[in-house]
Order: C-alpha cells, then sequence, then structure tokens
C-alpha cells in the first residue's frame, strides 16, 4: 500500500512538472529578428515636440530639409530599424490607458515611419525604455501587439535636433588654400601667404616686417589647422549673436574666399563665450575657446 502511494505521489510530481513547463513555455514567444532588407534612405519620427524628418541626399544625411547632420548619428538610428531583435510579446492592445504604461500611447510614443525611394519600408511605435536602458517596448506597423526589444531604441528617437546636427563649420582642402588674413576689430589685418613649391611662407599687412623669415613648421601647422572649424552648438534659425565682434578671418582659395567672423561675450557667471558667423553656413554658432585662440596671433608668433 506504501509503494502504491508513493509510485502515484511520484506520478502527480511529473505530470505537474510538465504542466509547468507547458504552461511557461506557452506564454514565452522566442526571439524573433524582424530584419528590412533595402536601404533606408528616409526617416521621419513624429515626436511630441513635433516631426522630425531625416533624408538621406547624396552622400549627406539632412535634417528637415535645412541641417546637415552628423552622418554617423543617422546611420545610427537607421540601423536601429534595420535590424530590431524582439525578446518577446508583452501584450496586446488598443486601449490607451494600458498603452501609456509603455510610454505607447498616443501622446507619449515616437512614431517612426522608415522609406526607401518614397516607399514605406515599415512603421514603429516606440515606447519607453526598460530601467537597464537595454531594451524598449515597441509597436509595429498596425499590429496591436506590444513587444520587448533589444537595445538603445528610444534614445536614438529622442535626441534633439541640435544633438543630430554636423558640428563642421566648414572643412577646407589644405592643398587649395592660398592664405589666411586675420583682423582683430582693434588692430590691422595680417595675412600668411603660402608660396608655390617648397611652401615659401611670408607675411604681409600694416606694420608687419615682410623681410621677416617664418618658421616653416610653426607656420604650416598654424596655417593648416584654419582648414576646419567645428561649432560646440548651433543657434537657433533666428538667434542673435549675444556678442561683440573681436575678429574677422578671410580664408582665400582659388574659386572663393570664405569669411569667419569671431564674437566674444561675458556670460551670466562672468566667463568669456565665443560665437561666430561663417560665409560656409547661413547659421550662427557657439565656438571653443581653442578654436578662437588660434586666430589671436600675430605673424611674429611664427618668426624664426
Amino acid at each position: 500500500m506504501k509503494t502504491r502511494k508513493i509510485v502515484l505521489a511520484s506520478a502527480c510530481l511529473v505530470l505537474l512538472v510538465i504542466a509547468i513547463i507547458q504552461t511557461v513555455s506557452g506564454h514565452i514567444d522566442p526571439v524573433k529578428v524582424v530584419q528590412i532588407k533595402d536601404e533606408i534612405d528616409e526617416i521621419k519620427i513624429e515626436r511630441p515636440e513635433g516631426l522630425l524628418t531625416l533624408k538621406k541626399t547624396g552622400e549627406d544625411w539632412i535634417i528637415d530639409g535645412k541641417y546637415t547632420a552628423n552622418y554617423n548619428s543617422i546611420e545610427s538610428i537607421a540601423d536601429a530599424f534595420l535590424y530590431v531583435k524582439l525578446l518577446g510579446k508583452v501584450t496586446k492592445t488598443d486601449n490607451q490607458e494600458v498603452l501609456a504604461k509603455y510610454d505607447l500611447n498616443d501622446e507619449r510614443a515616437c512614431k517612426v515611419s522608415v522609406y526607401n525611394k518614397g516607399q514605406e519600408l515599415r512603421s514603429f511605435r516606440v515606447g519607453k525604455a526598460t530601467s537597464t536602458n537595454s531594451q524598449v517596448y515597441l509597436m509595429m506597423d498596425k499590429s496591436n501587439d506590444v513587444y520587448m526589444a533589444a537595445g538603445s531604441i528610444q534614445n536614438e528617437c529622442t535626441k534633439s535636433i541640435n544633438d543630430l546636427r554636423s558640428r563642421s563649420v566648414f572643412q577646407l582642402s589644405k592643398d587649395d588654400m592660398i592664405s589666411v588674413s586675420v583682423k582683430p576689430v582693434d588692430g590691422n589685418r595680417w595675412t600668411i601667404t603660402r608660396g608655390g613649391e617648397g611652401n615659401i611662407w611670408t607675411a604681409s599687412g600694416e606694420g608687419v616686417d615682410e623681410s621677416m623669415e617664418l618658421d616653416a613648421e610653426a607656420t604650416s601647422g598654424w596655417f593648416n589647422g584654419c582648414a576646419f572649424v567645428a561649432a560646440t552648438e548651433w543657434l537657433g534659425d533666428n538667434e542673435e549673436i549675444p556678442a561683440e565682434k573681436i575678429i574677422d578671418v578671410e580664408i582665400k582659395l582659388p574659386a572663393k574666399t570664405v569669411t569667419l567672423e569671431l564674437y566674444q561675450a561675458d556670460d551670466e557667471e562672468g566667463t568669456d563665450t565665443y560665437w561666430g558667423r561663417s560665409s560656409e553656413t547661413p547659421y550662427a554658432f557657439k565656438l571653443a575657446k581653442y578654436t578662437v585662440d588660434k586666430y589671436r596671433k600675430n605673424p611674429e608668433d611664427f618668426a624664426k
């Protein structure tokens, strides 16, 4: 009798374990990868603060039809939607109150559509990230299924326009540069010119000793460094520079002359802040101090 009870108890335990396994496995979806095979050349992100449009034009990504983007930043967004790893289905609902728990309701979700040559490839509704920021809740196309997906997709969708814009004001070919001319507002204009073969450097300008010999290495390093200017951030389209101009710069090339205006002011904490304008962009920008210091030189600084 005792043996029979033990056998029955063991059988019940086995059946219970099987039932538990079947129940659990029935509620966990296997990992699924959703992949877009076409190239993404346009992304529209409808966010609570407004619509953001990213479009590839030639070799550049353009933001809202006017700002040049940081290429790698936009490619990172495109890659996030080219290959989406779904870790499992959380629920199925179209109830806005339930969706609000995942920031997938109309007021909070980022609605993303990706395109190739004007044709929509897929649409997504991106909600909040998990506490580890390594997964996100999302929905796809017109489905009511809510998934947990791998990656920081939510971070990609919520970057500001300033974060996504290219920081490059201009990047010139060093070999095409003929001269760099600097005019402090309260001083005289001076110019460093590169000669022909052998990079024979000369200095000119009011009060400059034109017989002065320049150190080739020091002059070349400074001259080439003027080929690139980067902004630390961009001002708004109609925002005035809150500063006074301190320096005018002209960089002469065979086909054009690039201009750069530098401005300086004290902020509320008494710290010097710097801004600029350039012929290479219609937008004003903020600059790092070391960029401005590059033009606070004199020809004598390059003398042998």
